[in-house]
Formats: C-alpha cells, structure tokens, sequence
C-alpha cells in the first residue's frame, strides 16, 4: 500500500477530552489531531463524558462517545470494562453496517482491548496497540490481586493479538519485552508529543497575575515566595509523598516557598495529612482544574517536580518544559530520556525526598542554570516530541503493517 494514501482508522480508547482522567486522553487527542492533519481519517470511539454529544466532529476528527455507567466501585472495575467494551464492539457494527470500512484498529492499553481483539478478526483488519504503562509496573512487580492479575492477563493477550505494539519510551519497550516476550521487531518505541502551536505561555506572569491564579485556586494563597509545582495524579506511583517530605529541607532555605499539587487521586487525604504535618500552610492542593487554571499555575512556577517511582513517559515534564519551567524529574522510566540531566533539567533518585531536595535546591541557588536548561528543554521539545513529526511516524508503521498484510 503506497505510504501517502490516506487510511480511515478506527481510534479505540477508554478516555478522550474533556474526560481526563490521565495523560493518555492527551496523548490519543494529540495523535488523533494530527493524524487528521496528514488528511487521514480518524474515528475515536470512547466513552461518554457528560453534556458532550454522542458524537461530534472536532479538530477534524470523528469523535463516537458510547454510554456507560460512570458510577463503578473498584470491586466492579473489571465487569464495568467489558460493558464499555461491549457498547464499544456494538457502536462499531453500527458503523459497519451502515457501510463505513476502516483500515485498521489503534487500540490504547488493555481496557479497550476486548473490542479490539474482536472487531480486528471480525472485520478482517490488523490491530494497533499501544500500550501506555503495564500493571506489573505500576505495583513494581507484584500482582497480589485479582483485577491486577486480570489486567495483566490482559496486557499479555493485547501484546499477543496486536500485529504491532506501540510503547513512549525505550524504558517501556523493555519493560514490555521482558513481561510479554514478543517477537522481535514488534514493538515500536513513538514517544508522546507536543505540539509546538501550544508553546504560547508567558516566560512569566506579572506579580498581578500571579496573585489572580493563586487566589482563584486556593484563596487562602499569599503572594510572596518561591512557587513549585507538581501535576499529575494523586497515587502512589507518581512520588508525591517524597516530594512533601522534601518540603522542609527546601523550607529551611527558602521559607516563603510553596507546593502546590494540581490533580485529583485516592491518595488526597493522606497525602493532605503528611502536608499538615511536614509544611504546615506552605501546600497546596488544587484538585482537578481547567486547562486554563493549569497553564496559568505553569507559567507562574519557579520549578515544576515529577517525582515518580514509576513513570513509562512524563507528560506533566514535557508539558512544563514546554512553558518555559525548569524540571527536576526522577530518574526512573523514561523521564531520563526527556528530562537529561545537565542538559534539559536535573534529575533525583527515585523514592527520596533528600537528593529531590537537593536538585530543586540547585535549581532555586543557580537561576542562571535553570534558564539555560529551560532554554535547552524547549529546543528539544521542537526538534524531537513534536506531534507532527510522531503523526507521521506513526502513519509510516500504519503503512508498514498494511503492507505486510
């Protein structure tokens, strides 16, 4: 198949905006767009998300929402899933029927792949599938329960039915190939992206501004002081305690100093208790906020902390290195291969608060380094995670598995 004709891909994810629950409903909306922009036809089939309509077609592409029940106990997660999965299958035969044909499936992570395993040998059309963390990962090895043995067995059978897997990173390739042993020359390493149109924040807000996004968020925010920032999900793996842990170090030396901690989890409450004991009124948890409230935050930070344990990709890095904001990162997963230390942002041993202390100190004591990582950081991000560039490899791999067909 001549590598420039355009395909119509049937886009498969349990989440797409505006439901955001993590970085993958950017990543699928990133690709998709610029798929579109290549002049493919994509069709996303996900979830409902509210008042947004059933379908709609946005930023050129093709958006099914299916209903499902939003309210699921975790005990029920796994029966939710395969009901989603269902509507998912029911909504594509719908398509199908009324003539649409696709030429093949991009499946995102285990949730969606019963419908894609299913559709793929009913319609005849190969599979997709990227996978975008692992449960071994998230829970470092240990698979202690049921639904996490499900999910696992899951993960194997995509990584088996698919005819390529997609990973972000070269860390996640191999902590793919070393759970799933896939054939060789399966899995292809497309890193997650950035469209370089959205590197429009202001180096930096005016004291004004600065103070309406503080109020705005949490009211009870002073003004003065050093602001830094953690976005992300509020669960274990994402390294947040560590990073209240490190606050009174940082406290000592620059007691104005604030944390604030953008997003929503089931960690919340502890996580709210360990900052009442450890920094007092120096943290701040906005919950979940808009895109807006997000960027305006981002252009506001001094430092922007992503201190995961387990971390397949990065996108909060990416995104803060984007707007302009000196990263310190863990250096687990495939955040080194964004954030290199020295040279786009300093990294810390994964899981202690002390060496994350350490780095963020350094970046607060040489601002002079932390403009030229900054500066460094963004030249990156344009040359080598812009989506452009990941569309069209990611079209090229479509072209490839066709042809092998």
């Amino acid at each position: 198949m001549p590598m420039n004709r355009s395909l119509r891909i049937l886009m498969l994810t349990w989440e797409y905006p505006p439901m955001i629950v993590g970085g993958l409903s950017r990543s699928v909306h990133g690709l998709a767009v610029h798929l579109a922009e290549l002049n493919h036809e994509i069709h996303v089939i996900t979830r409902s998300a509210g008042f947004v309509p059933e379908y709609e077609y946005t930023d050129r592409v093709h958006v099914h929402r299916v209903s499902v029940n939003s309210a699921v106990s975790r005990e029920a997660f796994a029966e939710w899933v395969l009901l989603m999965n269902i509507g998912f299958v029911q909504h594509t035969l719908k398509l199908w029927n009324n003539g649409m044909r696709f030429h093949l499936i991009h499946a995102h992570d285990w949730l969606v792949h019963d419908s894609a395993e299913e559709m793929g040998e009913f319609l005849g059309i190969p599979i997709i599938a990227t996978l975008h963390a692992t449960e071994a990962g998230r829970f470092f090895g240990r698979l202690d329960t049921d639904l996490q043995k499900t999910i696992h067995a899951k993960e194997f059978r995509m990584s088996t039915a698919a005819d390529r897997i997609i990973v972000c990173s070269r860390a996640m390739e191999a902590e793919v190939n070393g759970l799933f042993r896939p054939p060789p020359h399966k899995v292809s390493v497309l890193p997650n992206g950035f469209d370089p149109a959205d590197l429009s924040f202001p180096t930096r807000l005016h004291r004004e501004r600065k103070l309406l996004a503080a109020q705005r968020t949490c009211p009870d925010a002073k003004v003065k002081g050093i602001d830094i920032l953690y976005v992300g999900r509020l669960v274990h793996e994402k390294g947040i305690h560590n990073l209240i842990e490190a606050m009174p170090a940082i406290l000592r030396m620059y007691p104005q100093t604030r944390l604030w901690i953008v997003g929503d989890g089931p960690k919340r409450e502890a996580l709210i208790a360990s900052a009442q004991r450890l920094a007092k009124d120096r943290v701040f948890f906005t919950g979940r906020i808009s895109d807006r409230m997000r960027r305006f935050l981002l252009s506001a930070a001094d430092v922007c902390v992503v201190p995961s344990l387990y971390e397949p990709f990065g996108i909060a890095a990416l995104e803060a290195m984007a707007a302009g904001i000196p990263v310190v990162a863990s250096e687990t997963g495939g955040l080194p291969e964004i954030v290199r230390h020295n040279e786009t942002g300093l990294t810390a041993a994964p899981g202690s608060p002390q060496a994350l202390a350490e780095q963020i100190l350094a970046l607060l004591n040489d601002p002079e380094k932390a403009q030229r990582l900054t500066v460094e950081a963004k030249r990156e991000i344009i040359e080598h995670f812009n989506w452009q560039s990941i569309a069209e490899a990611t079209a090229r791999l479509y072209g490839e598995v066709l042809k092998a067909q």
